[in-house]
């Protein structure tokens, strides 16, 4: 209503005189909301009218509104950034006034990627690139990635004071200002005929930063490496990313982990030849995939901590974040072929010898 309004007053079309911007929103509100829309739209945009326009612009007569009155309103409003209103209409957001058909878009892939990102297909990616651009398209998928990512990672591990969900205090944090460097092109066409590095060239400033952080964990830390390849090749088999699940990294084969080995990382390796270690580390992966929300049973938790301590238990923790985010991405972008042999590449963060 209220953007309607602004474009009649800007293109300078008729509008009834002597009435204000209230009585105006009460004649929008019971002849065209309550007769087209369901009650709980309806109530959407009633609230919504009440609450941020009439106040501010209420009493002013349509024939004294000016167009830099209404995009003050909108621009405090924006500037305000995500209310509670907002947050709460999340949970019924297919049908929430409060968004727009993009934004529900952008929330439909945003859910389909946290409960299954294969169910995100070529359609989906294209009516969603057209409308926010490639760029966003693959910031979003990045950013899904990290939300889901560690909130797993805090919820299995039972860090911070809601990990049993029993708080329902808001905290509000600052997480800086965004680097528009990635963000500005977003209908610019960067997807050439390699899908992976498309999506890498969409946004090579945050590429870049997982990249540092997959590095890191890879030759870092103090997890072995077959244990870190364990953990990365069981969340390809369950997330469903062909490329994670036949790529293999050198310094786990030099290690010892086998083909032979890796074919038992699969349903029924409780019953196989695998060590206790590397079982303890596919159960807590099918955890963190499956039921995070419960934590990882005595058993589990346990066997982890007998076999790597505290240290590798947050370590590996923390790798399956990066996995399954990156696993999960680059099935929702459908950026990878379908199958190709399995292949032996570099580990992330090694230095070549020589």
């Amino acid at each position: 209503m209220l953007r309607g309004l602004q474009d009649d007053v800007e293109d300078g079309r008729f509008l009834p005189s002597g009435i204000s911007v209230l009585e105006l929103g009460r004649k929008w509100l019971s002849e065209h909301v309550e007769v087209n829309l369901k009650p709980g739209a309806a109530a959407n945009y009633r609230g919504t009218f009440y609450r941020h326009v009439a106040p501010t612009l209420g009493a002013v007569r349509l024939d004294d509104c000016r167009p830099q009155m209404i995009r003050s309103l909108l621009g405090k409003k924006r500037a305000q950034g995500l209310s509670e209103e907002t947050v709460a209409a999340l949970r019924s957001w297919p049908t929430a006034a409060l968004f727009d058909d993009t934004t529900r878009a952008c929330l439909g892939f945003a859910e389909q990627f946290v409960i299954d990102p294969s169910g995100i297909g070529a359609d989906d990616r294209t009516r969603l690139r057209a409308a926010v651009g490639f760029p966003r398209l693959v910031g979003l998928a990045q950013a899904v990635a990290a939300f889901d990512g560690f909130a797993r990672f805090r919820v299995v591990l039972g860090i911070g004071p809601d990990a049993d969900g029993s708080s329902e205090d808001v905290t509000v944090v600052d997480v800086g200002e965004p680097d528009d460097a990635d963000g500005d092109g977003a209908d610019a066409d960067v997807d050439p005929g390699d899908p992976a590095r498309g999506f890498s060239a969409a946004q090579p400033s945050l590429f870049a930063s997982f990249e540092r952080l997959y590095g890191v964990l890879w030759s870092g830390g103090v997890v072995d490496h077959p244990s870190k390849e364990v953990a990365r090749l069981r969340n390809a088999r369950v997330t469903g990313c062909k490329f994670c699940r036949n790529v293999r990294f050198a310094r786990a084969r030099r290690d010892g982990l086998t083909e032979d080995l890796v074919d038992l990382v699969t349903d029924g390796y409780e019953a196989t030849v695998l060590t206790d270690a590397h079982k303890a580390v596919i159960a807590l992966t099918d955890v963190f995939l499956g039921h995070p929300r419960g934590g990882p049973d005595g058993a589990t938790r346990d066997g982890m901590l007998a076999h790597y301590g505290s240290q590798g238990t947050v370590e590996l923790t923390a790798g399956l974040a990066l996995f399954m985010g990156f696993s999960k991405i680059a099935v929702a972008l459908g950026a990878f072929p379908d199958d190709f042999p399995t292949t032996v590449i570099p580990t992330p963060g090694e230095t070549p010898a020589g």
